[in-house]
Order: structure tokens, then C-alpha cells, then sequence
């Protein structure tokens, strides 16, 4: 069951220690999506609208995890993905705990300050996940406190990137692989995209972009393949996401780049419900990556 509205109190679940919560941060929403592992076609989807007026986004995040009680029941587990544009890549022997740098910062934090000179914003803090698939981790921005309300709140909640699940997934549809792909996914929104390219294998880059139209999408596209060398004869492209936007960018794609194909869902998500193709793909694929 899916439902793009401002509240979750027409929600009755029964025994939801034995449902999953995963909670997706936005600029300007929070996506909710529960499920049961236990339940055949349990899926349920709301996206709740933040109310920045109230001065931060933090601020905000608390007021609609608060002002939605079954937010605050408890849960068999809880996961929560940021999306965060202030983001490093880093090799995986990097990790929050790392030896401080001479200021107090840790090494993860530092990379962050080298790439977007964030250091001294008292409003933001470092935030940090693994990537164990792609055999990289990630840094990266989160309003200042959002950690530590997340994990006053809920029970061990895993905090994780947004390129997180999709990384991880396609990272499992690369492994042993002599290609190179290009991963395109639109965001239901319709306006944001992630790319995330494998070399043979290995993770060559991923990022998110905003795009107006879908030439701009197709630009992104083709420049990230351009930059990292990938052949146009014998490499490919696979598309996720919005059926509009990959009907449109797939020509544009296609006088460029011989193999350009949409992705096949993966057939688990399916048995969490059958909507789960019209939710934010990597809110789903979170819930494979447990």
C-alpha cells in the first residue's frame, strides 16, 4: 500500500517489533517506508513534508517524527538515509575512529573539510557509513545534532548515505564482471538522478545530481562515461527509476553508447510488496541490503 500524504495516522499495524522502519531525509520531506519480512506484500509508503519554518532541518525532522507516534513505536529495526550532497568517497580503510588530526577533527571528517572547506560550520557535523561491496566508504555532511537525535530516539538505528543501498546493490550485479556500466537512477521526484560507474568491477565514481530536463540528464550521463574512458562499442549503461524519465534519456543514450538497457527489478523487493517499484529504489534496496 502506498500513499504520498502528510501524516501516518491512518496506519494500524499490529506487533511492529516485527516490522522494519526506514526513514529517508530530503531537503524538504521524509520518506517513510515499513515493512515485514514476515508479511507477503506488506509495503507501506508515505512521504511526510518537512516544515522548515520552524528554523533548521533538524527542527524540523524532530516535529515529524514526534507529530507521527508510530514513528516512535518499537520496531525490529530502524535505518535511516540522508541526503546529504556534501559527500566524500573515501578508501575503506578510512573510519570515523580514526587517529584526530592535530585540530580534533577525525580523518573522515577532515576529508569532508578538504572537499567542501565545511570546517568551523557550527551547523553541520560529519556522518560516516562503510560501503563493505564496493570496498569504499563514505563520509558525509548531516545537520549538527541529527545524529544524536536519531540515536536518542531509536533503538541502534543504521544511519547511511543515500548512494549507500544503491552502490552496495549494483556493486553485487558487478561483482567478477569484464565490463564496464554506467548505473543510471531516477529519483521519483523527477528531478534527481545517481550515477554510479564499475570498472571491471570496482567502483570508478558515484554521485547525485539535479537535472532540469531530460538533455541534462543524458549530459550528466555521457559526461561521467566520456570522463572515465568507458567504451561506447562494448560497455554498458542500465537505467533504474521513473519509467518517464528512462523512456526519454534512453535515445539520447542510445546515439552515443551501443548497449543502453533498463535494469531488472530485483525480484526480492517484489515480496516486500508489489508498489515497491514505484518507491525511491534506494529505500528499497535498503531493506535487501540487511
Amino acid at each position: 500500500m502506498s500513499d504520498i500524504s502528510g501524516t501516518t495516522s491512518g496506519i494500524n499495524i499490529d506487533h511492529t517489533e516485527l516490522w522494519s522502519l526506514e526513514l529517508h531525509i530530503t531537503g524538504e520531506q521524509l520518506k517513510v517506508l515499513l515493512y515485514s519480512k514476515a508479511q507477503a506484500n506488506s509495503l507501506i509508503t508515505r512521504t511526510l513534508a518537512l516544515d522548515l519554518s520552524t528554523g533548521s532541518q533538524l527542527k524540523a525532522v524532530e516535529a515529524a517524527v514526534y507529530d507521527n507516534q508510530l514513528l516512535l513505536s518499537e520496531f525490529k529495526e530502524v535505518s535511516v538515509v540522508v541526503d546529504s550532497r556534501h559527500f566524500v568517497l573515501l578508501p575503506p580503510d578510512f573510519s570515523a575512529d580514526d587517529a584526530a588530526a592535530p585540530d580534533g577533527t577525525s580523518s573522515a571528517q577532515a576529508a569532508l573539510d578538504a572537499a567542501f572547506g565545511t570546517n568551523g560550520n557550527a551547523d553541520v557535523e560529519c556522518a560516516f557509513c562503510q560501503m563493505p561491496r564496493c570496498a569504499a566508504a563514505v563520509a558525509f555532511e548531516v545537520p549538527k545534532g541529527l545524529d544524536a537525535f536519531l540515536r536518542r530516539t531509536f533503538f541502534q538505528p543504521r544511519v547511511v548515505h543515500r548512494l549507500y543501498p544503491l552502490c552496495e546493490h549494483f556493486a553485487r550485479l558487478n561483482e567478477g564482471s569484464g565490463m564496464s556500466r554506467l548505473h543510471i537512477n531516477y529519483d521519483p521526484d523527477g528531478q534527481t538522478m545517481d550515477l554510479a560507474a564499475f570498472s571491471h568491477g570496482r567502483l570508478a565514481m558515484a554521485n547525485t545530481f539535479t537535472f532540469r530536463s531530460p538533455a541534462d540528464a543524458a549530459f550528466y550521463a555521457l559526461h561521467a562515461w566520456s570522463s572515465l574512458g568507458f567504451d561506447s562499442l562494448n560497455d554498458e549503461v542500465q537505467i533504474t527509476g521513473i519509467r518517464t524519465m528512462r523512456e526519454a534519456t534512453e535515445p539520447m543514450l542510445r546515439k552515443y553508447v551501443s548497449y543502453v538497457m533498463p535494469a531488472i527489478f530485483p525480484a526480492a523487493a517484489l515480496r516486500i510488496g508489489h508498489d515497491a517499484v514505484n518507491a525511491a529504489l534506494e529505500l528499497i534496496l535498503l531493506a535487501l541490503c540487511e
